[in-house]
This record gives C-alpha cells, structure tokens and sequence, in this order.
C-alpha cells in the first residue's frame, strides 16, 4: 500500500511552511507531489480557523481521477475520508523527523475508496519496478531445483473476469533460451480482511496444465505478498473490507488507522 505512504506523507509535508490550513493550498501541494491528477479536490469539513491553527480538523476528505502517484501506479479514482485530525505542527515544521505518525498527537483514521483499470494495472505490470519484483518472486519458487536455470518474466498481461476472477498471462524466457508460455486463472477473495488470496487457481504452461504442488506454491507466495499486516509493525494497521472486479475495474474499499508515536 504504498500509494497511501506517498498521499500521507505529502499531506504532512504541507503544513512545514503553512500558516494557515485552506483547501486550494492542501489540493495545489498535493499535485506537486505526484506525477499527475486529471482530477484533485480536498475538502475540509466544518473547521474554525482557531482549530486550523492548532493542528486540529474535523474531516479531511480527497477524492481523484487519473492519479499517478508513481511511474508504474496509476488509479482509476482514489476518495480518502479521515476522522477528526489532530497534528504536532511544532514536530512537522521542526524538520528533524521523517517518521510522519510521530507527527500526530493522536492515531489518525479513516477510509479508502480506490479503482484501478485494467489497462492501468497492465501497465504496472510493464514497468520496472514491478517486473523486478515479479522476477524475484519467480526466483524464489525456483529455489530447490536443480536444473540451474534462471527465468526471467515477460510481457505479463491481466485480464479481468466476472465473479473477481482474472487471468495472468505471460513468457518466461529461460538461461537457456527456451520461452515458456504461461497461463494462470484465479479468483481473489479477502482472507479476514488482512490479505487478497488466490483461490481456485489453475494454470498452464506452454498449454499443458502445471502441477497442483507448483500452483499452491504460486498461490501462497502471491497471498503472502499482499499481506497487510507487515504494515502493523510501522504503525499502519489495514483492513479491506470490500473487492469486486467489474467491467474490466478493480475495485478495492479499505479501513486505515496510523497510530501515533511519542
């Protein structure tokens, strides 16, 4: 989750020089901080300015379209509502700490409504950054075998279904010029709220269906992945509370506190 680092952080960083908290100048940071917005507006609920003064509102909400936070993380539509929020501005304009909760006087909460295309999620997968991180997950499920090869992934491609089901499709070019053709089907549910977990897979590679033992293998170390409780030990606690696929969308709804730090 690390789109919600990079909007959290930049939010922080606006009251380093801020004298006074208005909308425009929340929305004008924010677009300087990612890559591009089609659509940016913040909204603060309901706060005197003697609050605003002191670090305190009531309500922060933002919502967007065609927000690139990174360049391999675009979302469709991103909406951010937080409960009442009570910031340390001496702590913020001090400079000395990165660490952005210890920049909250109490844990700051709140929920995400975000949508990701397919189109958008296809070219996440193209980008380095995330292709890296596929081959080391590759790597790793190639440890314990003994053919010596090595893999490389490419042109992975998702297609979404109905029923939160979607198809992975891509090439797996070996140390040894062979290109393997791989084909993987799932359905993403939510495990308690702490993880997407991929059910009913199956798969072939080069049309001929791959081993129960590999898909659980792929399976697991795929869940594992997206596990959000390795935020927990940040201060990040994260629950998803709802995930639907429709009409080549992903939509994800999600529960975010920061607890903060003395």
């Amino acid at each position: 989750m690390q789109f919600l680092t990079i909007l959290l952080s930049s939010f922080l960083s606006i009251f380093v020089t801020s004298g006074l908290f208005v909308d425009s100048v929340i929305e004008n940071n924010l677009r300087k901080r990612v890559k591009n917005a089609d659509t940016l507006v913040v909204r603060i609920d309901n706060t005197p300015s003697h609050q605003l003064l002191e670090g305190k509102i009531d309500k922060l909400r933002i919502a967007s379209r065609g927000l690139q936070l990174t360049d391999y993380l675009t979302l469709d539509t991103l909406e951010l509502e937080t409960d009442s929020l009570n910031l340390n501005l001496a702590n913020i304009r001090s400079g000395k700490n990165q660490n952005w909760p210890q920049s909250l006087n109490q844990p700051l909460q709140g929920g995400v409504n975000l949508t990701v295309t397919e189109s958008e999620l296809n070219q996440s997968l193209q980008s380095e950054t995330v292709l890296k991180w596929l081959n080391k997950m590759i790597a790793n499920l190639s440890k314990g075998r003994n053919s010596g090869l090595k893999y490389e992934l490419f042109n992975p491609q998702i297609k979404f279904k109905d029923d939160n089901r979607l198809i992975l499709a891509a090439e797996l070019h070996s140390s040894s010029s062979r290109i393997l053709k791989i084909n993987l089907e799932t359905q993403l549910k939510l495990r308690e709220g702490y993880t997407i977990e991929l059910t009913e897979i199956t798969g072939t590679i080069n049309d001929k269906p791959l081993s129960t033992q590999l898909l659980n293998r792929i399976s697991e170390s795929l869940t594992k992945s997206f596990d959000l409780r390795n935020t927990e030990k940040k201060g990040v606690i994260l629950r998803l509370l709802q995930l639907n696929i429709i009409d080549q969308k992903i939509n994800l709804t999600a529960f975010i506190r920061i607890n903060n730090e003395d």
